[in-house]
């Protein structure tokens, strides 16, 4: 899958930022840096500690956080893919 976030249809948009809205409630911590070429604000991190780029306690606040920065960077966090938080993506590499 090499579609960028915003090339995705709502439901897939939604499943996204809801499994890793989960892996940050769990500690995870995603950033996105710009890329070379990339017209980017600065590095962008969401987690649930002080390194977090917003302050972010509960999962509301997490997932708009989350959403905001796939829209703005329209891809998956640094060194991930979109298709690892589709779990019929994984399903169907497997």
């Amino acid at each position: 899958m090499t579609s960028t976030f915003n090339d995705l249809m709502k439901f897939q948009k939604s499943q996204i930022v809801y499994e890793m809205t989960e892996k940050v409630m769990e500690g995870k911590l995603f950033t996105w840096s710009a890329q070379t070429g990339e017209a980017k604000p600065q590095t962008v991190t969401v987690c649930l500690d002080e390194q977090s780029g917003v302050p972010v306690t509960l999962p509301y606040e997490v997932s708009s956080a989350l959403n905001k920065a796939l829209e703005t960077f329209n891809r998956a966090p640094d060194n991930y893919e979109l298709a690892e938080f589709l779990p019929y993506e994984k399903e169907l590499a497997a």
